[in-house]
């Protein structure tokens, strides 16, 4: 029987974003980050409210209203516009030359646009099952620890990789 802990699932996650990335055209990767910080917000603002909307309706919507909690929204939430905006949101970024940086440029904003979405997740979980996962997981300590970086250094790497391109 296999046993995936989150370490697993977590260094599995970076190694397929990095991977995406390096693959992935520029363009198409920027689509998925702006959807991740789009997602992001809408998750921070609108989850409560939507909880509190599945919580009021409840015996209408059936047992699975009453039994989720602000976690299962807000990450249910940040994954469907994820999906749904890099998807269908009509979001496009320039498709430019890259110089020689451009592959590795493009792992490392792989890397951490996988930081970016763990650590957003991680941050709407309730304080104690934060802590519990973190406290059980070196890979959760070390997103956790670095949230603040996953969320400036996309955008900073993106500009920064404008330096690279090939003229």
């Amino acid at each position: 029987m296999i046993s995936l802990s989150w370490d697993a699932f977590i260094t599995l996650f970076f190694i397929v974003a990095t991977v995406y990335g390096f693959v992935l055209q520029k363009d198409k990767l920027t689509v998925v980050l702006i959807s991740s910080y789009v997602a992001l917000a809408v998750a921070n603002v609108w989850s409560e409210n939507v909880f509190k909307w599945l919580q009021d309706r409840g015996g209408t919507l059936g047992s699975w209203a009453t039994n989720t909690s602000l976690f299962t929204v807000a990450a249910g939430l940040f994954i469907v516009f994820v999906i749904v905006v890099s998807a269908r949101g009509g979001i496009s970024a320039d498709e430019e030359k890259s110089g020689v940086y451009g592959p590795f440029i493009m792992a490392v904003l792989g890397f951490l646009t996988a930081g970016l979405i763990l650590s957003s997740v991680i941050s709407f979980m309730p304080d104690v099952s934060k802590d519990n996962l973190i406290a059980s997981s070196r890979m959760a300590a070390f997103v956790w620890k670095y949230h603040i970086g996953f969320i400036v250094l996309p955008p900073i790497l993106l500009a920064a990789s404008s330096m690279f391109k090939k003229v």
